[in-house]
This record gives structure tokens, C-alpha cells and sequence, in this order.
């Protein structure tokens, strides 16, 4: 038996994005994410540039934005994308945000990346 080597995610992943376009409930979420050492779920966890904001993937594959770092750990966020998708940035992804009883779709909300 042969171990298959496991691919090179990092590369595959952008270093550093800007999500914006909600202005509610959760616009302080808004801002400029980085790419961390750390891994959830086998993919790079994001930071918000000196805030203890964060993006990860969930298990079921959707990006979530947590507001503090203990909710990475419980798969909680108050925005989200609303399928499974490789990267936040990937072309056709919809975000939705958390109203407090339920899921909102968000057209507005996207995640670009940042040229190095």
C-alpha cells in the first residue's frame, strides 16, 4: 500500500481576501481576512487583520464567519455561504447572515481577493 500524498492546500488557497457587502446586523464581520498557520478541517483558517474575527470551513464544506475564536472550535458563525464551495472567493458563491431565529440570503456580501 501506498500513502497517497495529501495535496498542498495552501496552494491552492489565497493568502488574504476582503469579504464586504453586509451592512446589518453583522457589517463589523466586514474587513480584510488572512490566511493563518492553523487548520479547521483540514483548511486554512482566516483572521481579520487585529480583530478576533474569523473565517473556516465547515465540516459540511460551507465558509463561515465567526466572531470570536471559540465559535471556530463549535462550528458557529452569524454569516455563511450557503452551499459548500472549495474557497470563500470561488466564482457563484451566496452568503447569508444570521438574524438571530433564522438564515437570511445576502446578495450583497462577497469575498475578493487581494493581489499581492
Amino acid at each position: 500500500l501506498h500513502d497517497t500524498p495529501r495535496p498542498n492546500i495552501t496552494r491552492h488557497h489565497h493568502h488574504q481576501f476582503i469579504l464586504s457587502g453586509h451592512t446589518g446586523l453583522h457589517a463589523k464581520l466586514m474587513g480584510e481576512y488572512k490566511m493563518e498557520e492553523e487548520r479547521v478541517n483540514e483548511y486554512p483558517l482566516y483572521k481579520k487583520a487585529e480583530e478576533d474575527h474569523y473565517i473556516f470551513r465547515t465540516k459540511s464544506g460551507t465558509w463561515m464567519v465567526a466572531s470570536k475564536r471559540a465559535h471556530v472550535d463549535r462550528s458557529a458563525g452569524f454569516i455563511a455561504t450557503q452551499g459548500p464551495a472549495p474557497l470563500p472567493t470561488s466564482e457563484g458563491v451566496t452568503w447569508q447572515y444570521w438574524d438571530g431565529s433564522k438564515w437570511v440570503p445576502d446578495d450583497a456580501i462577497s469575498a475578493i481577493d487581494v493581489k499581492a
